[in-house]
């Protein structure tokens, strides 16, 4: 009965650990997403992602929208698996918007 308490206890143990890792990098996320306002250069950006303890590399590649000519930057919650990401947009030079999805 002990080692079933105890596998219990560290289930339970890992699931709350677990939900506080990811709704502290939700809070990240976010405050990223919230201090990356437009005019923002991509310089800055790259500090604004350490203030906020975001990895560079998710601020340092993107992708290009053929089809409305601007670079877009996916800045996910790891944890979600992309489900809660801050959408940037911007032009090569600097932000034109940001956009919290999925959150």
């Amino acid at each position: 009965m002990r080692i079933l308490l105890a596998v219990f206890a560290a289930i339970l143990a890992f699931f709350g650990l677990f939900f506080a890792v990811t709704k502290w990098h939700i809070h990240e996320v976010t405050s990223f997403c919230d201090a990356a306002r437009p005019g923002t250069s991509l310089g800055t950006l790259s500090r604004i992602a350490d203030d906020h303890g975001i990895a560079r590399h998710w601020v340092s590649k993107g992708v290009f929208d053929d089809r409305e000519k601007v670079w877009m930057l996916f800045v996910p919650v790891v944890e979600t698996f992309g489900d809660i990401t801050c959408v940037v947009r911007h032009d090569g030079t600097k932000v034109l918007s940001t956009k919290m999805d999925g959150a």
